[in-house]
């Protein structure tokens, strides 16, 4: 009996070793925008937030990656919590993704801030958000209790 359980031990420690951990980059890219993308430019050297899929095992989920201007290695990187991808904009510095789970919607929004990624929202919704993509400002509208939305306003850096 105990060698069986033995045996069996490693092979729950490698099916958990293919777990990426938090904050590392996962493998398979699932999309690519660029805020501001230039023809003449190799992709590499362009700023952009990546959506990768992280894969465990048989189940997975997915991850906002986000590169600054020449950047080798992503300044940003952020689990969703979420496995489906239900929405994806981009105007200007500013991306959203909202991902849907089990039992609710989560909406990231990445800004670039001078140049650098910055996660400024990260919110758990039990509906479907709103986004309203303009030449100056992205507006992500989340339906809250009693029928009071939140409203959330992020300049493009367009002029």
């Amino acid at each position: 009996m105990v060698r069986v359980l033995l045996l069996c031990f490693p092979l729950v420690l490698a099916a958990e070793t293919e777990r990426e951990t938090p904050g590392e980059l996962c493998k398979e890219v699932v999309t690519t925008l660029y805020p501001k993308w230039s023809a003449g430019e190799p992709r590499d050297r362009l700023r952009r937030v990546e959506v990768r899929n992280c894969r465990v095992a048989s189940w997975g989920f997915l991850q906002i990656a986000a590169w600054k201007d020449s950047g080798t290695l992503p300044s940003l990187v952020v689990d969703t919590r979420r496995v489906t991808i239900v929405k994806a904009a981009m105007a200007g510095d500013v991306f959203v993704l909202e991902t849907a789970g089990a039992s609710s919607n989560v909406v990231q929004v990445v800004l670039y801030q001078g140049g650098e990624p910055k996660l400024v929202l990260d919110d758990a919704v039990k509906a479907y958000a709103q986004i309203e993509l303009g030449w100056k400002k992205v507006s992500v509208i989340l339906p809250g209790e009693g029928g009071t939305a939140r409203v959330y306003e992020f300049p493009t850096g367009m002029n």
